[in-house]
């Protein structure tokens, strides 16, 4: 992902059915790192398991609408 031209991201868990896989917190908080660096926005899923008070719900700005 390293320079990757991203304007948005997702993050969340994954889900099979009624089962949930949760990222490992270094995984969400290495790509939250490389995303700031590169200036992408950032969205949380409702399933995430992450701290309130670090939670992320950025929406990139539409640039065309019709």
């Amino acid at each position: 992902l390293e320079g990757a031209p991203l304007d948005w991201a997702v993050i969340g868990a994954a889900t099979n059915g009624a089962r949930t896989y949760q990222p490992e917190r270094r995984w969400v908080e290495n790509l939250l790192n490389l995303f700031d660096r590169q200036g992408t926005l950032v969205f949380f899923k409702g399933n995430l398991e992450w701290p309130l008070n670090e939670w992320r719900a950025q929406f990139p700005y539409p640039t065309c609408i019709r």
